[in-house]
């Protein structure tokens, strides 16, 4: 995730490791994706091409926009790099992936889950009667605690249940985080005291043009 923060976003945003970024209440330091291993990566990748006798072969697919072709294509190439690997990369129209993302009709999708609170947006695509639910992970244990976050009054206890959230969707990879949501606003030089709020919504009470 270093190298993928280096070269994709020039270092613009920062290695992703979290479903949440650092500055999130339900960020924990101590629960955080897999670790990167090509070791150990490579010795599963042969393990499976040992028993189906020959190279693993999938497809990746994506959007065509170059912000999701760009990272489709780093990722494709770091997975290629592998012995006994092979992943064919397909940059379909948006309508197209969308249904079919939506529909589970793929092998691995390159897909945004953007949010700030978890919940509805990320808790709902995991439940076991989550529609949609793209990679048809169903968790018992998981769904309790996305019933106890939605109804309980201890904040405490809801940031808890988030993070054994966590903890399940890390061990069992149904899906992998690897860029967290920024929000950028270019402005000119000589415009000033510009801020925004929640999802890029401009404080239009306070900015001002410098013109001398």
């Amino acid at each position: 995730m270093n190298d993928y923060s280096k070269i994709v976003t020039v270092g613009l945003i920062p290695p992703t490791h979290s479903v949440f970024r650092t500055d999130s209440p339900f960020y924990d330091p101590s629960i955080l994706e897999l670790p990167y291993d090509p070791v150990k990566a490579q010795q599963l990748f042969d393990a499976v091409a040992k028993d189906n006798g020959g190279t693993i072969s999938w497809t990746l697919t994506t959007f065509q926009t170059i912000s999701y072709a760009t990272p489709a294509e780093y990722i494709q190439g770091k997975l290629n790099a592998y012995k006994n690997v092979h992943v064919e990369l397909i940059k379909e129209p948006s309508a197209g992936h969308i249904t079919n993302t939506n529909s589970s009709s793929f092998t691995m999708s390159m897909y945004g889950n953007n949010f700030d609170d978890p919940e509805p947006s990320w808790t709902s695509i995991y439940t076991c009667s989550g529609t949609p639910n793209y990679t048809g992970f169903c968790d018992p244990k998981f769904d309790a605690l996305v019933v106890d976050n939605q109804t309980t009054l201890d904040p405490n206890r809801r940031i808890q249940d988030i993070k054994d959230m966590q903890k399940l969707i890390y061990a069992t990879v149904p899906s992998w985080y690897f860029e967290n949501r920024y929000t950028w606003m270019f402005t000119v030089n000589n415009l000033q005291d510009f801020h925004f709020v929640n999802d890029a919504l401009p404080l239009l009470d306070r900015f001002w043009l410098k013109t001398r």
